[in-house]
């Protein structure tokens, strides 16, 4: 009698589990929430949805290559809120284009100095990582001197939040 080759059903059943993990809760809970609101699978309530994740959408996608690159980041949400500070900031003031691009550059050079600080100085991720939001949140904290910053009152800042492109807004 010969050996069965190959693996056994709960041996593939559970390579299956693993390799798609995170898409059945992801589809039960669509199932539950359809179920439970029969509008919450419209086009207007998934773009809403969109509309309020952007930001962390964005910060996750990020998030998620470094994760796959072998390393880590603590230091993103702080550089999330000290490029939105600067970029608000420099809105108010000078123009929005001038915030955007300050904000862009701000996260840009706290990630050089990161990668620095990983690479060169030998600085293990994690350790140098929560230094880093230590840091870029006292910056925050100076940058807005503790207060919220209200844009809202600047037409044009308002104008480009507003955008929209395929029924989506273009910035959180």
């Amino acid at each position: 009698m010969a050996a069965p080759t190959g693996p056994t059903p709960i041996a593939r059943a559970r390579d299956a589990l693993r390799r798609g993990g995170i898409v059945i809760p992801f589809i039960i809970t669509l199932i539950a929430l359809s179920l439970i609101s029969p509008s919450f699978l419209r086009f207007q309530n998934l773009a809403n949805i969109l509309d309020q994740q952007a930001g962390i959408i964005i910060v996750a996608a990020a998030g998620t290559l470094v994760l796959i690159a072998g390393g880590i980041d603590l230091s993103i949400g702080a550089i999330y809120g000290l490029a939105g500070a600067t970029a608000a900031q420099v809105s108010a003031s000078v123009s929005v284009p001038a915030g955007i691009a300050a904000g862009i550059a701000v996260g840009l050079l706290v990630g050089l100095a990161n990668g620095v600080i990983v690479t060169r100085f030998r600085i293990n991720p994690l350790i140098g990582t929560l230094a880093m939001s230590f840091v870029v949140s006292g910056i925050g904290a100076i940058v807005t001197k503790g207060n919220l910053i209200v844009v809202f009152d600047h037409p044009e800042f308002q104008m480009f939040a507003a955008t929209r492109i395929l029924g989506l807004t273009s910035a959180a």
